[in-house]
């Protein structure tokens, strides 16, 4: 049975909290085994909300206890030491991240699927800012109240011509565990792997700075932490929402410099990418098609242009998930 395509989201990212606030509290972890911050992280996140129900006898397959026997076990030699530290500074790992340009970025000896769910449990709790971007207030108060107390970048699904992009506060105080049940927030969405490639391509033809950059947000280009290597499938398993998976990021700068390498582009309009795609098809299906997938017009070009010029206002990052 044919795999079915990953879609992909992109969210704001805090970046002064991953760099200042979860990052150091896992550099003490892998470097003096001293796990008490982090601990005190995950507590809040929903995965550790979720796994705290489940049988006694599964009890032993938490996520935790897992991730800290990971832990536990690795060596503190002086390269190790090295690399963890390197491995835990984002601003020297993001600088080393390129797997173009280093054939071994910055790693943990193996892999570890536990120690990944954690990390990444974590970032989606403290690292999704605290502000709701909409395109109008009254789409606001239409959609579900948000309860968690990091909310994505959101954008609705349809496009309104001539709406104008405003910031609504909006800071929800969790007072019932039952309110740890809603679904986590929405990204902006960029379609699934092929309308990525045409993403990719797009960007290509406008600068090719932008096309760089963006692959280091959806393109698999940039390495993650605890992520790099684990396939997709594995995180978030043993819960009934899956946390998804992390495959890149984009700093503060780097998306201010995305937004002024797009600063006067242009998405092509939905229905003028779709009638494309339909003859590429058609143009692959009789064999007189010469382009390549990269060379369609991307079907979600508005929602990209849209994230990272209101990321860039807000001093944001943007990180992408798949799933």
């Amino acid at each position: 049975m044919a795999r079915r395509a990953k879609a992909m989201l992109i969210y704001g990212f805090d970046w002064r909290s991953y760099r200042e606030l979860v990052m150091p509290a896992f550099a003490r972890w892998l470097t003096a085994n001293d796990a008490g911050e982090v601990e005190a992280l995950y507590a809040a996140t929903s995965l550790a909300y979720e796994e705290a129900f489940l049988p006694a006898a599964m009890q032993s397959a938490r996520t935790w206890p897992r991730a800290v026997a990971f832990v536990a076990t690795l060596p503190r030699g002086p390269h190790s030491l090295y690399e963890y530290r390197l491995l835990c500074s984002a601003d020297e790992f993001t600088v080393l991240s390129d797997r173009y340009l280093y054939r071994h970025v910055p790693h943990l000896h193996r892999c570890s699927e536990a120690l990944a769910a954690v990390w990444s449990a974590i970032v989606e709790h403290y690292c999704v800012p605290g502000e709701i971007l909409t395109r109008a207030t009254v789409e606001t108060e239409q959609r579900p109240t948000a309860t968690r107390a990091a909310v994505a970048l959101m954008s609705q699904p349809e496009e309104v011509k001539g709406s104008s992009l405003q910031l609504s506060e909006a800071y929800f105080e969790v007072t019932s565990p039952d309110l740890r049940e809603e679904e986590p927030p929405e990204g902006f969405f960029l379609g699934q792997h092929p309308n990525v490639l045409r993403l990719r391509g797009w960007l290509a033809s406008i600068s090719p700075a932008a096309l760089a950059l963006f692959e280091y947000l959806a393109c698999g280009r940039r390495a993650l932490p605890f992520e790099d290597g684990l396939r997709p499938g594995l995180l978030g398993a043993l819960t009934r929402v899956s946390l998804g998976h992390y495959i890149g990021y984009l700093t503060p700068t780097e998306v201010k410099r995305l937004a002024h390498c797009l600063h006067t582009a242009t998405a092509p309009e939905t229905e003028v990418a779709a009638r494309d795609y339909d003859r590429f098809r058609q143009g692959v299906a009789s064999g007189q098609e010469t382009r390549l997938i990269d060379e369609v017009l991307p079907a979600y070009g508005t929602n990209l242009l849209t994230a990272v010029r209101l990321a860039a206002e807000q001093d944001l990052g943007l990180i992408c998930r798949q799933k």
